[in-house]
């Protein structure tokens, strides 16, 4: 999953003439591998071994940009409560609440919950960069 983070994050720029002020993230299987609700915070995929390995390259790469002055966003159809324990508890874990400058975890539609973000964060919609594992479905 790195190696296309990186790809895609360095070609975003130059194609679109936008400049990404924040990146906003999905939570399972995109932040970290397994699904919450289903798996549990034991049974996530994230450490040192594959695969939890690749999700922990990806937060590496979220980080670095986080460092860089991006800010960023959680955008999740979850349960809030056990997301943010996940977000502050998980071991394997890089990116911890304090990293997020906005958090949409409900199970409400993500299109609106992005609208809400822009605003919170008085930025234009299409200065939102988002990443989910499955952009061709509402999840």
């Amino acid at each position: 999953m790195l190696p296309m983070a990186g790809a895609w994050l360095k070609f975003i720029h130059p194609l679109t003439g936008v400049i990404c002020k924040v990146l906003a993230v999905d939570l399972d299987n995109t932040l970290w591998g397994g699904v919450l609700g289903e798996d549990g915070l034991d049974g996530l995929k994230l450490g040192v071994e594959y695969p939890g390995a690749l999700y922990r390259g990806f937060q590496r790469a979220v980080l670095d940009l986080y460092q860089r002055g991006i800010l960023l966003a959680v955008c999740s159809k979850n349960n809030h409560d056990e997301a943010m324990a996940a977000l502050q508890n998980h071991p394997g874990m890089l990116l911890r609440p304090e990293h997020f400058a906005a958090f949409r975890i409900n199970w409400q539609d993500k299109a609106q919950n992005l609208r809400e973000i822009a605003e919170e964060l008085n930025v234009g919609i299409d200065s939102i960069a988002f990443f989910d594992d499955n952009p061709s479905r509402e999840s």
